[in-house]
């Protein structure tokens, strides 16, 4: 058991004085498996409300939806991308302050492994023709 902990409470003392850092590549994590799950998301709620204001105009409809996906996409990066990190950032910190915190991480990195090698790399970056 003092094997165990000679090793572990140096590493696990060693990430709790950098939590900020480690939240910020938990957050970056999420971001980049996930952007065009949340790109898609607010593109659905534009075209909702859109179309229910809209939907006795068919030329303001059809300009609308050439411009959403841009429109969408500016709107996301200013201001709700910004706004779910400073969200996230401040949930996640808290619970990142324990005394479990390196098996935490390995077992976060260990599942985002398994979700790019699984799910990421097969389906976006080598997708079937």
């Amino acid at each position: 058991m003092s094997f165990i902990s000679f090793f572990y409470n140096p590493a696990n003392g060693f990430l709790l004085n950098r939590i900020p850092e480690i939240a910020f590549v938990l957050l970056s994590l999420i971001y980049i498996f996930f952007w065009k799950y949340v790109f898609l998301f607010f593109e659905r709620i534009f075209r909702g409300i859109s179309y229910s204001f809209f939907e006795n105009r068919p030329t303001l409809m059809n300009i609308l939806g050439y411009v959403d996906s841009f429109f969408i996409f500016v709107l996301t990066v200013l201001f709700a991308i910004p706004l779910m990190k400073n969200l996230l950032h401040g949930y996640i910190e808290p619970l990142l302050d324990t005394k479990y915190l390196l098996i935490i991480v390995l077992v976060l990195f260990v599942l985002a492994y398994v979700y790019y090698y699984l799910v990421y790399s097969r389906h976006y970056l080598h997708p079937k023709n």
